[in-house]
């Protein structure tokens, strides 16, 4: 019987990178303990206004990303819960200070 083999199987760490760097939308891996930033793709950097040198290295909340506490602390405990955050809706602050969803 055939395994099953990953969409990722086979795709190299290049592709992958550029891939992920040129999507239309807003990406930032950041780690879940301090919200350190530590990746913004092109996406980010368009709809946040914020080049990738003046985020990455700093926490979420030294860019004032979150327009309210309450939703990042909610995040950050279902993450802590269950690994994953979806179909939900947040309004963060852009570079500018407007902010967005």
């Amino acid at each position: 019987m055939p395994e099953k083999l990953s969409p990722l199987q086979g795709l190299k760490i290049e592709e992958f990178t550029q891939n992920l760097y040129s999507c239309p939308y807003a990406i930032l891996i950041t780690r879940l303990s301090d919200g350190l930033i530590l990746y913004v793709n092109r996406g980010f950097e368009e709809i946040f206004g914020y080049p990738s040198s003046e985020a990455v290295g700093k926490n979420t909340l030294d860019l004032r990303l979150w327009v309210n506490d309450a939703d990042r602390q909610q995040v950050i405990a279902w993450l802590s819960a269950t690994g994953e955050v979806q179909s939900k809706k947040f309004q963060f602050r852009k570079y500018s200070g407007v902010g967005g969803n």
